[in-house]
């Protein structure tokens, strides 16, 4: 079949047009908030930050999830003042009461209509970092507060998920040891041990605790278990301590957090689901040589799929479609039909910048400015080279404690 010139002249631009259009409609799609997201993953976290901040004043219906996503940027460039204006403006909306009209008005929208006020997995990991940008600053005061609030949101699905952030015991069980209450110290130490024990410190802790009420065989048991954990011996061969070392903890914001989907039998549902991503350890060292690994102390993914449960969805969704009914002055025939076929549609959205884990290292090491490299390696443990990370004069000081948190992001330091 044979076209004129010009036939084929209008279908090369009609071609053209039509394409441009769908790029230019995709383009000019996308908020200032997606494309903040966008930024992040490609770790230019200044750019990240000047597209979430564009959101800060728009009160819509998303506005908690700005100020999460707003927090972890500044949480990951270091600015710990401004993330914690974030986190908070965040956790105080979540936290707010809702008048009885709103309430109503809310349960007639569509889940991904109405305001979001935030899962219980939310508001658990929004105090972990409060708590974590705390510790950073001094303040174990205030990290004791958020870290105990982290553990009072975290409702399970079941009673056996309640309360089980490890990171949270863990750090509560240093501020304990540091303030002198040993007996809530070895609590919490002996919570990590119980719901994560193939984390190694909190055995080392247990045992030192363990060790200053004279209890020595037991400590020695507890020790091996650390010694069994821990390849590295990065806290030492014995319990005895070196006063002149400096105790260096590097917390690892490791991996991409869940997401949610709609779930595929219950479209009125969604389902919290696995990111993928290939970092799964990084190793610590110095010019000296090798320091350690970074241990798993929490997966996200874990604690967001058994946090909140079903059955809070159910009562919400039930809600939900009893309203709208209501509202249209319809019987409550096929009541239920809405929940199975996704007549009131999931509510899909979630903590965008999340990590899918946090792992920690931990070391005793002489005082004194160091350079610390990070090499992250997968579950073959093949070393991913476009994932490494050199920190510069990293202070230790003697007889203290130092804490530096990073992040595990391909091209986050390009070479």
């Amino acid at each position: 079949m044979h076209y004129s010139k010009g036939l084929k002249a209008f279908f090369f631009w009609f071609l053209l047009l039509t394409f441009g259009t769908v790029f230019l409609l995709g383009c000019a799609g996308k908020s200032a908030f997606q494309k903040g997201q966008e930024e992040y993953y490609k770790a230019d976290f200044e750019k990240s930050i000047e597209y979430f901040e564009k959101t800060k004043t728009k009160k819509d219906k998303n506005y908690v999830l700005y100020m999460l996503d707003l927090g972890t940027a500044y949480f990951t460039i270091g600015d710990y003042y401004e993330a914690q204006n974030a986190y908070l403006a965040g956790v105080q909306t979540m936290e707010k009461d809702v008048s009885e009209l709103e309430t109503a008005v809310q349960l007639a929208k569509s889940d991904r209509k109405k305001t979001y006020t935030g899962d219980p997995h939310d508001m658990v990991m929004a105090h972990i970092y409060l708590g974590l940008l705390s510790m950073e600053l001094g303040d174990i005061e205030a990290a004791e507060i958020e870290f105990k609030k982290a553990l009072e949101s975290d409702r399970g699905k079941e009673e056996k998920y309640e309360g089980d952030v490890c990171l949270a015991h863990y750090f509560l069980g240093q501020i304990y040891k540091e303030k002198g209450e040993l007996d809530n110290a070895k609590v919490a130490f002996r919570n990590v041990t119980e719901y994560n024990p193939d984390f190694p410190y909190a055995w080392y802790e247990l045992a030192d605790i363990v060790r200053e009420e004279h209890l020595f065989e037991e400590s020695e048991k507890l020790f091996q278990n650390y010694l069994e954990k821990d390849k590295y011996r990065s806290l030492g061969q014995s319990l005895e301590h070196d006063d002149n070392l400096g105790d260096l903890t590097v917390v690892l914001c490791l991996g991409k957090g869940p997401m949610k989907k709609a779930d595929p039998f219950l479209g009125a549902f969604s389902r919290v689901t696995p990111t993928k991503y290939k970092e799964k350890r990084a190793e610590i060292s110095l010019s000296e040589g090798i320091l350690g690994t970074t241990y798993q102390i929490d997966d996200v993914t874990f604690q967001a799929k058994t946090s909140g449960g079903f059955g809070g969805q159910l009562a919400r969704k039930t809600a939900q479609v009893v309203t709208q009914e209501a509202l249209k002055q319809v019987p409550g025939v096929g009541l239920f039909s809405g929940l199975l076929l996704g007549g009131s549609g999931a509510d899909v959205r979630y903590w965008y910048t999340l990590p899918g884990e946090f792992q920690i290292f931990r070391g005793f090491i002489a005082p004194g400015n160091y350079n610390l490299e990070l090499k992250f390696y997968d579950e073959k443990d093949k070393e991913l080279k476009g994932y490494r990370q050199v920190w510069y004069y990293i202070s230790v000081r003697k007889g203290q404690p130092s804490i530096l948190i990073l992040r595990s992001m391909l091209g986050l330091q390009k070479t």
